[in-house]
């Protein structure tokens, strides 16, 4: 049987519309991706004790960090080991996106520990978001 003069519909299939990464979204995802993979030291001491040891990839430090030595020390670090230093604006979402939290039934974070300081030994499976990271940091220098 032929079915001539009728049409078949055509559907439209919608691409998943891929958002441009802003630096707080890589952030989010490289720390992600470094919790998964357990390469993640939260708090100075545990940054210390990597940068120390030479095994830190990249440091993030949040701003309003309440003690000053802490950043003296944290920069003098990173200068001295060659490490890539990161500045975050609130050490609260920083304590977020490290995981520092409970969340609840919604997903909304709760009880956010603030933490002044992260380091990554490894990137883990979020390459992209490591690359676009770097960039900023490379275009930030100039």
């Amino acid at each position: 049987m032929e079915t001539e003069g009728v049409e078949t519909p055509v559907v439209a299939v919608e691409e998943p519309i891929i958002k441009p990464l802003d630096l707080p979204t890589a952030v989010q995802r490289l720390l992600k991706s470094a919790i998964y993979a357990g390469k993640l030291y939260r708090g100075l001491r545990e940054a210390a004790k990597l940068m120390d040891r030479g095994e830190a990839s990249l440091v993030i430090l949040a701003e309003d960090c309440d003690e000053p030595s802490y950043v003296k020390l944290v920069e003098a670090l990173c200068k001295q080991r060659q490490v890539p230093l990161l500045h975050i604006e609130e050490k609260k979402d920083l304590g977020e996106w490290s995981g520092l939290c409970q969340f609840d039934k919604e997903g909304n974070a709760r009880n956010v520990v603030g933490c002044s300081c992260v380091g990554i030994k490894e990137v883990g499976t979020d390459a992209e978001a490591y690359q676009f990271i770097s960039d900023h940091m490379r275009k930030a220098a100039q």
